[in-house]
């Protein structure tokens, strides 16, 4: 083989190289593709699926151990006016670690509700 010919099928094996990582690259691409469509297919449209993912997102809340006053106004089903009272009377342990914000660890929420 001639040094012209070796520098051409060099030349060929790097394009081939390109080709495949691109391949693997479309290949990446084409398994996400699928599993959008999967979700797609159990949830009927997009809309539902977007809608399905922020309803998880705004019941992430419960796996935190402190929740803000929102958070945890929700986590007892009472409102906010209410939590501020019981933080008020001194009703229910809370912390305020920057001294403005509020915050409630999720076991002395529990342990208010079994009261």
């Amino acid at each position: 083989m001639t040094e012209a010919g070796f520098l051409e099928t060099l030349k060929r094996v790097e394009d081939v190289a390109v080709i495949l990582t691109r391949m693997e690259d479309i290949n990446v691409v084409l398994g996400k593709i699928t599993t959008i469509e999967a979700f797609i297919d159990r949830f009927g449209t997009l809309e539902a699926l977007i809608e399905r993912f922020e309803s998880v997102e705004n019941q992430l809340y419960y796996l935190k151990d402190m929740l803000n006053i929102d958070e945890a106004a929700k986590y007892l089903n009472i409102s906010k006016g209410h939590m501020y009272r019981l933080t008020s009377n001194r009703d229910i342990s809370y912390t305020k670690p920057n001294g403005k914000n509020i915050f409630f660890e999720r076991k002395e929420l529990d342990e208010w509700k079994r009261r």
